[in-house]
């Protein structure tokens, strides 16, 4: 690639970059989120087009000019969000979109040229299984088997390790040495310094769109490559010292046990979780993290073990999705393609919260705006005020009487069928007869 260049808008994504890579070859491209990595391997792809430029493949310029030219060319890329279709099997995946001059194609002679193609990198794949029954780094193989049965010279993988574990890792970077033994021109995009030691002879940095660093990776200490990435020296690095713990305890998690078919998802475990705190959980995927977030969000039933929110204790055989609003607990997948999960415990948002109905939400944003100056009233006026529960674990304060009440009452004015209708929603409570119903 030769003086490529390439604009989006105002923004210079590539600035006359200068690219090679040989037979055999694994070449490195480092670069942090944004250096323009990913564009520029779209580019040789076929999938981008480029502004100024040339690309020669084995000494030829070529036109490059969309993906099918590409893989004539035999340049294929495996993109860090892999593009399989779940409900289809390896093998349905590695031919579609092909351009084949033999019709009918066997779909058991596929599977088995499929798994032949694994076989000689030293992979074991069964091209017969849909890929949504594979794990992340089973789909890495998939993509990989594709290249190489599409006739690949030239593999590119993007980000392929950014969620896998280290053993899975290990395994993948051994398969590209593998197949670079074999001829292959391999091109890593990573911004993992510590992937590159093992399996790639030369290095690429990129930083802004522009080439910062090139050479052999030998001749590079990580401080070296690290400062091409990010263009000035790295600060020293310090370590906060965490927060005394809080005494109180919104979420309490213990000795919780899952099943899973034949195998035992969750074994023992056992965590708490106090308010204005976030709880990471991470694990390569398959390792419990999905059973966890079923059973708290009461999607799932767990075997064994206690629950208490609020220091409540709710028995695990009870935890179900009518009880889990109720607490106050709110669950979210965030991404279908990449399942991670966000777990949230937010009293204020429950069943008996201040946040529980559409109106009271309504109310809370406008008087959000209203407090950046956009408009009269504070937002302490309208969450207090608008569906508030005497069982609210969360809510905030009560405003004072007065005008400041009234306005409230004005902005978010509750029918008399609402009302009715919460008490009796909270009639069941114990504390229902005695106490007031909030607004």
């Amino acid at each position: 690639m030769r003086g490529v260049s390439k604009r989006f808008g105002d923004l210079q994504a590539l600035d006359r970059v200068e690219l090679e890579v040989a037979p055999g070859e694994v070449l490195a491209l480092l670069g942090e989120n944004g250096a323009g990595k990913t564009t520029l391997m779209r580019i040789a792809a076929g999938l981008e087009t480029r502004d100024a430029g040339s690309i020669e493949v084995d000494g030829r310029e070529v036109p490059l000019a969309s993906p099918h030219e590409a893989i004539e060319l035999g340049i294929s890329m495996v993109h860090q969000h892999f593009l399989l279709v779940g409900n289809l099997s390896v093998a349905e995946n590695v031919v579609l979109g092909s351009r084949t001059n033999v019709l009918p194609l066997s779909k058991r002679q596929v599977e088995r040229e499929v798994e032949e193609v694994a076989e000689r990198i030293g992979m074991r794949l069964d091209a017969s299984r849909r890929i949504d029954e594979l794990s992340i780094d089973e789909r890495a193989k998939a993509e990989i088997v594709k290249a190489l049965y599409l006739g690949a010279r030239i593999l590119i993988l993007d980000e392929p390790t950014s969620s896998l574990g280290p053993k899975q890792i290990e395994d993948l970077l051994a398969t590209v040495t593998t197949v670079a033994a074999e001829g292959m021109s391999v091109v890593l995009v990573t911004h993992r310094l510590a992937e590159i030691r093992d399996v790639s002879s030369r290095v690429v940095v990129l930083r802004h769109g522009k080439v910062a660093a090139a050479g052999a990776t030998d001749g590079f200490t990580d401080d070296a490559l690290a400062r091409a990435m990010i263009g000035h020296e790295l600060p020293p690095r310090a370590i906060p010292l965490s927060a005394a713990p809080r005494e109180t305890v919104r979420l309490r998690v213990a000795g919780l046990v899952v099943h899973d078919h034949d195998r035992v998802a969750l074994d023992g475990v056992s965590f708490d979780v106090s308010p204005g705190r976030i709880l990471g959980i991470v694990g390569v995927e398959g390792n419990g993290q999905t059973e966890l977030v079923e059973v708290l969000a009461g999607l799932r039933k767990a075997d064994e073990g206690r629950i208490l929110c609020d220091g409540a204790d709710v028995f695990v055989e009870s935890f179900r999705p009518g009880v889990v609003e109720r607490l106050g607990i709110s669950y979210e997948q965030v991404s279908a393609r990449n399942p991670r999960i966000v777990y949230c415990s937010i009293s204020a948002f429950g069943r008996d919260g201040p946040y529980r109905d559409r109106p009271a939400v309504r109310s809370a944003v406008a008087a959000s705006a209203a407090n950046t100056g956009t408009g009269k009233g504070t937002p302490q006026t309208a969450t207090s005020e608008v569906g508030a529960s005497p069982n609210a674990h969360a809510a905030p304060a009560r405003a004072p009487s007065g005008a400041a009440d009234t306005s409230s009452r004005r902005a978010n004015p509750a029918s008399a069928a609402d009302i009715a209708g919460r008490r009796r929603r909270t009639s069941t409570s114990p504390s229902a007869a005695s106490a007031p119903h909030g607004r």
